[in-house]
């Protein structure tokens, strides 16, 4: 196998830590992998390469790069080079390959001014947007990386033994009701809002008794100021707090028993999956910033799953709080919570193939297949859309503008044997 350079373009924190795994087993494969990140530093990529031991550069596309492929990461926040180094790989017929780290983020309004030739995707959810913001675009379910890793989402199995140990630690019993209150860290200003707005309203929202837990996303410039305001606010008002600081957020979210979190960050997925019932801020109105993000009916993944998770003010937020306490008071009382039994079996079933493993090889797989002159990683029958491996961007382009019935309704990840597709 002829070795091939590979350029991987990241940008914040996300698409950083899905992109890098993919590049790492390219390089044990005998690629060469050079790294480039967004230049502002705010959105952590640099941070998250550095802590790796990567050697990286922050640069524009220079005449004298030679490359065989481009492997960019879909980033939430930080965009320019994903679409600086998009534009210039297009335009030179070099193949573009770009991998979302979350549902949406290939297909936020800000980079539809560019294409990539094939994009990767983490689950059939994301999939099912893709396909809407960008028709006829080659799509691969390969799952998410950092989730198909243990050491990042906790297994199902692991979950009652997680939460039991949270729950030791901090001091809570089985009959303490815990909140968790999760906020994003872009755009500064709509953690903040969200902050006001819960503070203002703590009577409201939270149930007599219950204990909170603020979390604040580490990439937010004031999160610090944030916590320090949530818990002098809180106490004043005499409800009670717990800190969590120390915790990995998304074993706290297994933890809890209610969590409530912004649609657009990643700890979310944890409480879903293991059956804790979430409630999805969507207040102050947040529409036009949904439709932007890659959602065309403003209504994101997680609360797609069931539209009355989608909170829009505080008494819709106190009604499901309480909602889910009556709830889980039922389960101790019968040893069967039916909120959690909901989250779990429905909601969170929409996500549970992202645990699936390898993912990472998987992703390396499809993006091999796109090298030239090297073989297929075929593992069973070769799907329709493997037949597009090898041409040129234009030759695709011309593929799928001429309606070609090749053109994958269904790609999934089939030639390498995992559970995504």
């Amino acid at each position: 196998m002829t070795p091939k350079t590979v350029y991987a373009v990241v940008g914040d924190f996300g698409d950083t830590r899905e992109v890098v795994p993919i590049a790492r087993v390219l390089e044990r494969r005998g690629h060469t992998v050079k790294y480039l990140a967004d230049a502002r530093a705010i959105k952590k990529a640099t941070d998250l390469l550095k802590n790796a031991g990567v050697a990286y550069e922050t640069r524009s596309p220079l005449p004298t790069d030679a490359l065989d492929l481009l492997l960019i990461g879909t980033a939430a926040t930080a965009v320019e080079a994903q679409i600086e180094w998009t534009r210039w790989g297009r335009e030179r017929g070099i193949f573009t390959l770009w991998m979302e780290d979350l549902h949406a983020t290939g297909s936020r309004k800000k980079t539809q001014c560019v294409a990539p030739d094939a994009m990767m995707v983490i689950d059939k959810l994301a999939e099912g947007v893709a396909k809407v913001v960008r028709p006829g675009l080659p799509i691969f379910i390969v799952g998410k990386p950092t989730f198909s890793d243990p050491r990042e989402m906790p297994r199902l199995e692991d979950g009652p033994a997680i939460r039991a140990k949270i729950r030791a630690e901090l001091g809570l019993t089985d009959t303490d009701f815990m909140v968790v209150v999760a906020f994003g860290g872009e755009p500064p200003q709509l953690a903040e809002e969200q902050l006001q707005i819960c503070l203002d309203n703590l009577g409201i929202i939270f149930p007599p008794n219950c204990m909170v837990a603020w979390r604040f996303h580490p990439k937010h410039s004031n999160a610090a100021g944030m916590r320090e305001k949530a818990m002098a606010t809180s106490s004043a008002a005499g409800v009670r707090t717990v800190d969590t600081a120390e915790k990995d957020l998304k074993q706290l979210m297994v933890a809890a028993d209610f969590a409530v979190a912004t649609w657009g960050t990643t700890d979310r997925l944890a409480a879903l999956i293991h059956g804790t019932p979430l409630a999805t801020m969507l207040f102050p109105d947040q529409s036009e910033m949904l439709k932007e993000s890659g959602f065309p009916d403003a209504v994101p993944v997680c609360v797609a799953t069931d539209l009355q998770a989608g909170v829009r003010d505080a008494e819709e937020l106190g009604q499901l709080a309480h909602n889910v306490l009556v709830s889980h008071l039922q389960g101790l009382q019968t040893g069967k919570d039916p909120a959690r039994i909901y989250t779990k079996g429905f909601r969170g079933s929409k996500f549970v193939s992202l645990l699936e493993p390898g993912a990472v090889e998987c992703a390396a797989d499809v993006v091999e297949s796109f090298l030239p002159d090297l073989p297929l990683r075929v593992y069973g029958a070769l799907p329709p859309s493997l037949e597009m491996i090898g041409m040129t961007a234009e030759e695709l382009q011309k593929r799928q503008g001429a309606g070609d019935p090749t053109t994958p309704e269904d790609p999934g990840c089939g030639n390498c044997g995992c559970k995504h597709g």
